[in-house]
């Protein structure tokens, strides 16, 4: 599930993963669903609320695809950097290192160990894409 939710935030001053419950410490139950967001850099962020996704752009995408590591979206519990996407191809540095994750006949391979990671950079590329 992906859905593009145009709607400007304010991000509140704390969050907390857990609640107080009959005086014990209790863990919030993670629903699944992580909203995606540009930051003011342009760097693919993710993050479990709402009003910290919406804040900067007023735009973001619920998702129940990929998950959150640090702030960053992860795939298969790996996070990744994105700094942009292009016609066939994402940005995976600051430097402006490119991934391509398809090609019209002929393959350009820049990173040779990155190849296992396609997939993941396909799935990310979507939700860039429906951010710009």
């Amino acid at each position: 599930m992906k859905k593009l939710i145009l709607m400007k935030t304010i991000q509140k001053d704390g969050h907390h993963m857990f609640i107080y419950k009959d005086g014990k410490k209790t863990p919030i139950p993670d629903d699944g669903v992580v909203f995606v967001y540009l930051s003011e850099k342009r760097m693919l962020k993710a993050t479990e609320f709402p009003d910290r996704a919406g804040a900067i752009d007023g735009k973001f995408v619920v998702t129940d695809e990929i998950k959150q590591i640090m702030g960053k979206p992860a795939v298969n519990n790996v996070p990744y950097d994105i700094w942009g996407v292009g016609e066939n191809y994402v940005v995976v540095s600051a430097k402006g290192d490119k991934f391509y994750i398809s090609g019209e006949g002929k393959t350009v391979v820049t990173h040779p160990n990155q190849g296992k990671n396609k997939e993941a950079y396909e799935k990310l590329y979507e939700l860039y894409k429906m951010l710009i």
